[in-house]
């Protein structure tokens, strides 16, 4: 169509008007009366799955879900799946079991492993690092790659920020609370279905999170001043 109106000798301005305009009023005809459908169909199916699992167990789906979103968003997972499934549910209530998971379980366990890394660090150049890191989590609900460096510094951190995630969402389905994500911390509660149990959630997962990370950079020192101390022996 754009070497066709060239052809023609249309003026450029019409030419990109005429290529751009037709060509999204195609892609729009094509995603409203073909792909959308299919699209609806596939979301209404999701949401499905996603009640009767909630409704076979609870807590089986909230542990299974903070388990796997750190493995989900370190994969790239998480962004083309969770994300849009966040997004149905809250589609038809407002609230998502998912968006819930994400807060307690991503943004709580990255805000304890920062928090834990400023008022306890191994080094104390590690506190400039984790403060905005922190203070991005607390008020924006979002930027938990900020604990990637304490997660892959420290075996021990990294399997306790999934295991507390899992710890997380299992909380999340013993009081069947739902929430939403990537709103400030201290606004998440009263977002929730139950603002008590959610924030109660949250406080804990950041808390465990972060005295399990405390105790990691208390660790690992002592085991690399043991192999240097053997090393030289």
């Amino acid at each position: 169509l754009f070497e066709l109106c060239l052809n023609w000798r249309f003026p450029m301005t019409t030419v990109n008007i005429v290529a751009g305009g037709i060509s999204g009023l195609a892609a729009g005809l094509i995603m409203h009366y073909l792909l959308s459908p299919l699209a609806l169909s596939a979301g209404n199916y999701i949401k499905l799955a996603i009640e009767s699992t909630l409704a076979f167990s609870p807590i089986l789906a909230g542990l299974l879900a903070g388990l796997v979103i750190w493995p989900a968003i370190l994969g790239g997972v998480y962004h083309a799946v969770i994300l849009p499934l966040v997004l149905l549910e809250m589609e038809k209530s407002g609230v998502s079991f998912l968006g819930a998971v994400d807060m307690v379980g991503l943004v709580m366990v990255a805000a304890g492993i920062n928090l834990a890394n400023v008022i306890a660090p191994r080094e104390k150049s590690e506190a400039a690092v984790a403060t905005p890191g922190l203070l991005i989590n607390l008020g924006f609900g979002t930027f938990v790659e900020s604990a990637y460096p304490f997660m892959f510094a420290n075996k021990i951190v990294f399997g306790s920020a999934i295991f507390w995630a899992g710890m997380g969402g299992m909380m999340l389905g013993f009081f069947n609370v739902k929430g939403v994500a990537y709103v400030p911390a201290f606004a998440s509660p009263f977002l929730s279905s139950n603002a008590l149990q959610m924030a109660i959630v949250m406080i804990a997962t950041m808390a465990m999170t972060c005295l399990t990370t405390i105790i990691a950079n208390r660790f690992k020192p002592v085991v690399q001043s043991e192999s240097t101390t053997t090393a030289v022996n």
